[in-house]
């Protein structure tokens, strides 16, 4: 804490705010808080459950979603929701035939109000299929514990279709 001391002469070097005032120690302390903590359930647990917890959903696009063979398309994850985000898992990207997949790194933005912590993390793969046709993209899933439902969720991505034209 700083309180205010008496002035003394002024240098041209001193700074306005530190020169009239003194620093003292101040401890502090707020009633204890108590905590019942329960373990999340086993029952229910889906198999790719990282830990997450919260409320999240899953979106997808693929941009464009017409190529011809050799160009690229980006495919993008975003997982936005309110909770533990720092727990966000990288999602690995779709395994495909006749195409190379090319990972961006992850980018996750966090903020935080009254209500808690929210992020949206983005997730971006550039695809280039090596010959014409149509590359299917499967859809991806996250799980996470709901505590406002008491339960396990999984948030489902779409699964898109590339249409590649002759190179």
């Amino acid at each position: 804490v700083y309180e205010q001391r008496g002035r003394s002469p002024r240098s041209p070097f001193e700074d306005p705010f530190f020169s009239f005032a003194q620093g003292r120690p101040v401890t502090l302390a707020s009633d204890p808080l108590q905590l019942s903590v329960r373990p999340l359930p086993t029952e229910g647990r889906p198999g790719n459950f990282t830990g997450l917890v919260g409320t999240f959903s899953l979106n997808s696009n693929l941009d464009p979603s017409r190529v011809k063979a050799g160009e690229s398309a980006t495919l993008t994850l975003t997982i936005e929701g309110r909770g533990n985000v720092n727990r966000i898992p990288d999602l690995k990207g779709p395994d495909l035939t006749h195409a190379k997949l090319y990972a961006d790194q992850p980018v996750l933005i966090t903020t935080e109000d009254q209500a808690g912590i929210s992020g949206v993390k983005t997730m971006k793969w550039a695809i280039v299929p090596e010959k014409e046709g149509e590359v299917v993209i499967p859809s991806a899933s996250v799980s996470y514990f709901d505590p406002a439902q008491g339960k396990y969720a999984v948030v489902t991505s779409a699964a898109h279709t590339l249409n590649v034209l002759p190179g």
